[in-house]
């Protein structure tokens, strides 16, 4: 059976707000329309500024928006001023825009947010969206992911690590797909082309 994985894109908080949510029917994700291309799923930095019951606010220097769990019981574990990673899907509700996170991560090191900055910077805007990548293999295991983010933390010595050195110690399919996977999951990030770190 054929998977269809949907990239997180790294966009500003802005892209969101100003972009125009579109619903769609059946088993399609649903997305925003924006200045940087369709957006189904986000990987945004952002410093978190408040924390009530089930709700976020994060602001990441362009904007403001919600994140926010439809869980029973669920208890963030932010505190505001946490500078933190987030993966999820935007969504809008009477015309509130607002993200449900899959992963919300706490970074330590405020170098992100230059990095981040330099990333978006190279941007330019999307207007044909992309295909979406159908993978029919399946998805590294946990233990690949492990071992690999073990290697990476053992090479790196401050400036991250080459692919290529990677592709000696792993099979090169399977590196390749489980550094793209450790990307989407926000677990690692590639600082510079063909080199990745560890958050």
């Amino acid at each position: 059976m054929s998977i269809k994985s949907e990239i997180a894109r790294k966009c500003w908080i802005k892209d969101l707000l100003s972009g125009r949510y579109v619903k769609r029917e059946g088993w399609e994700s649903n997305y925003f329309e924006t200045s940087v291309g369709r957006i189904s799923r986000v990987n945004i930095i952002a410093v978190v500024i408040s924390v009530q019951d089930n709700t976020i606010i994060i602001d990441d220097g362009t904007g403001m928006i919600q994140l926010r769990s439809f869980e029973q019981n669920k208890v963030f574990e932010q505190k505001p001023g946490d500078l933190v990673l987030v993966i999820g899907k935007p969504r809008s509700f009477n015309e509130e825009k607002y993200v449900v996170p899959e992963i919300i991560r706490k970074i330590d090191d405020n170098k992100w947010i230059e990095h981040r900055k330099l990333e978006l910077r190279n941007t330019k805007p999307q207007l044909e969206e992309k295909k979406t990548e159908v993978i029919k293999e399946e998805k590294p295991t946990t233990s690949q992911s492990d071992s690999l983010l073990k290697k990476i933390i053992e090479l790196d010595t401050g400036n991250g690590v080459k692919i290529s050195e990677l592709l000696k110690f792993f099979d090169s399919n399977t590196t390749n797909k489980t550094i793209t996977q450790l990307i989407e999951e926000g677990e690692i990030f590639e600082i510079k082309p063909g080199i990745v770190k560890c958050i």
